[in-house]
């Protein structure tokens, strides 16, 4: 059987650093630059999770000052399922984003929250322009 590499075709890199989210609202993550990158996965983490419901979805934008929501036509797994609530201490929920835009940034809108809960996010970045890949 032939093996394959994945690790110089991608570039992982942080989408939305550990965060513990105290209040009902909106944070967004960093802001990615899809250029050389024709797809993206961004994997919302859960830690511990006291209460709320938190939902991740996707802004683009052609430019940093710009981002609006992506359409779900261009997101893949979008579902009531794909959140992360008290029961799912340590728990990964992911986003596939198939649109057209330069830029991409992560969201995750808490409801119900009145202790909170720990999150943080990767993006994995693919079907690079140029192999392989470098980190930096």
């Amino acid at each position: 059987m032939s093996m394959h590499d994945l690790r110089t075709n991608i570039l992982v890199s942080n989408a939305l650093d550990y965060t513990n989210i105290t209040a009902t609202g909106n944070t967004d993550g960093e802001i990615l630059d899809m250029q050389g990158y024709k797809s993206a996965t961004f994997a919302l983490r859960a830690g511990t999770i006291t209460d709320g419901v938190y939902t991740p979805s996707l802004l683009e934008g052609s430019a940093t000052g710009s981002m609006s929501a992506v359409s779900t036509a261009e997101v893949i797994g979008v579902s009531s399922a794909n959140t992360i609530g008290s029961a799912d201490d340590n728990g990964v929920v992911t986003l596939g984003y198939v649109g057209s835009k330069r830029y991409v940034q992560l969201r995750v809108a808490a409801t119900g929250v009145s202790t909170g809960g720990n999150v943080l996010a990767n993006a994995i970045l693919g079907y690079a322009q140029d192999n392989p890949v470098t980190e930096g």
